[in-house]
């Protein structure tokens, strides 16, 4: 039986389609708007907007000790959009627009930001 390590992220980046040019989030085989399959990795500044939001108030598993949360729909400066945690939001006072800013990866979560 073979096993592999991947090695986690260091950096934040997406996949640049090499015949359109558009980023998408990996994993990614081809390119969802043009179907090139020619991707590279290229860096994210990690800079966002939030695009939307919900405050979580019942949740399960390691999850729910973090309860309240915000979960949101983040746009990055490069257009891209993705969903996370903005580990260290007010519920009461977050709104949409408000600039965050990645902070790290989390095992089992993905990317996490942080206000800006």
């Amino acid at each position: 039986m073979t096993t592999t390590t991947e090695e986690k992220p260091k950096i934040f980046e997406a996949l640049k389609c090499g015949k359109c040019g558009k980023l998408s989030l990996p994993p990614a085989f081809a390119c969802p708007y043009c179907g090139g399959d020619q991707l590279s990795h290229a860096p994210l500044s990690g800079k966002a907007e939030v695009y939307t939001y919900t405050v979580v108030h019942m949740a399960f598993g390691a999850m729910a000790k973090k309860v309240p949360y915000t979960l949101a729909v983040v746009e990055l400066q490069e257009g891209v959009r993705l969903m996370t945690i903005v580990s260290d939001a007010d519920p009461a006072k977050i709104k949409i627009g408000d600039r965050v800013q990645f902070s790290h990866f989390e095992e089992g979560q993905g990317p996490i930001f942080k206000m800006a």
